[in-house]
């Protein structure tokens, strides 16, 4: 007879599987901190290099050939400290990011002291601070619209799930027209104005960036209720199978009290989502679906002990 239910659980209780689950992507801490030390680090390295090509163009040198030495070693080593960060984030390795996107940033400070002394004792004189703003905010107006680029990605693929992001496309709508106001009045020669444009696309470029993480933020809460669902029905398949070997003598109260543990644990997953802790509650389904995991081999292990024992 227990070979009977030993089939019947091994074809009613299904082990949840990765594949099984919803897809729930979310950075982690550690990883918004890894980006956000990389990206800094690579404004850093390219306000250096803008400085680099304003002492280029004043003194009609190049670097880092008519640089001190010392200046281009520590502009490779901080600059191979940046690629490597980007590396890492790429492979998932966020604390070692951070603490190489910092080291980036420490290098490219120190280059910063050795120009300063540079120009001093060579007495270099820079152009005119116009034309430095000028390419500075054409960077500037670039890097925007490259963000806009970035957060069209994330919408394309959140409107392929017929999720509404028409505020998301109102937002970028209204800072590229700012953008390339800014351009125009670059073109013409009123930084001052094309300023104030970039910093009014620049406001509404960080609302939707806001409002997508809002989206993503409801999506995910979506798709873990629906997960916290399948994780129900698993909870009560493998009870049932439990049950069942239960009233064939088979000894698995220990299994029964991890069940009733699980069911406990899975139901305080909502309180995590009103807390907002999506990641916590991310980590709490995942650690239900691995112990109905173990509880189910475990189960199995006994009802073939049973068998090859001849009870």
């Amino acid at each position: 007879m227990l070979f009977l239910v030993a089939n019947l659980i091994l074809t009613m209780s299904p082990v949840p599987s990765v594949e099984a689950q919803p897809t729930v992507q979310i950075e982690s801490r550690d990883e918004r901190r890894a980006k956000f030390f990389v990206e800094v680090a690579q404004h850093a390295k390219e306000r250096l290099e803008q400085f680099v090509a304003r002492l280029e163009e004043a003194a009609n040198i190049k670097f880092p050939d008519d640089f001190p030495d010392e200046i281009g070693s520590l502009f490779d080593e901080a600059s191979s400290s940046l690629e490597n960060a980007k590396d890492k984030v790429v492979e998932g390795d966020y604390v070692v990011a951070i603490e190489l996107a910092r080291d980036s940033m420490k290098g490219f400070r120190e280059v910063f002291k050795e120009l300063v002394r540079f120009k001093e004792a060579e007495q270099i004189e820079l152009e005119n601070g116009s034309r430095w703003v000028e390419r500075a905010l054409n960077a500037a107006i670039e890097r925007a619209f490259e963000r806009i680029d970035r957060i069209e990605e994330t919408i394309d693929r959140l409107r392929e799930k017929e999720i509404d992001i028409s505020e998301v496309e109102d937002y970028l709508e209204e800072a590229k027209e700012h953008l390339e106001n800014a351009t125009d009045l670059l073109t013409e020669g009123n930084l001052r104005a094309a300023a104030q444009e970039l910093g009014h696309g620049e406001r509404l470029i960080f609302k939707a960036l806001v409002a997508v993480k809002r989206v993503a933020w409801l999506l995910n809460n979506m798709r873990i209720r629906i997960y916290m669902r399948i994780l129900n029905g698993l909870i009560k398949a493998t009870r049932f199978s439990l049950n069942m070997a239960d009233r064939h003598g088979l000894d698995v109260a220990d299994l029964q009290e991890r069940v009733d543990d699980l069911q406990v644990s899975l139901s305080e997953v909502p309180d995590l989502l009103e807390d907002g802790d999506i990641e916590a509650a991310i980590n709490r389904l995942r650690s239900v679906r691995r112990e109905i995991s173990s509880i189910f081999q475990e189960l199995v292990i006994r009802i073939r002990q049973r068998r090859g024992s001849g009870g």
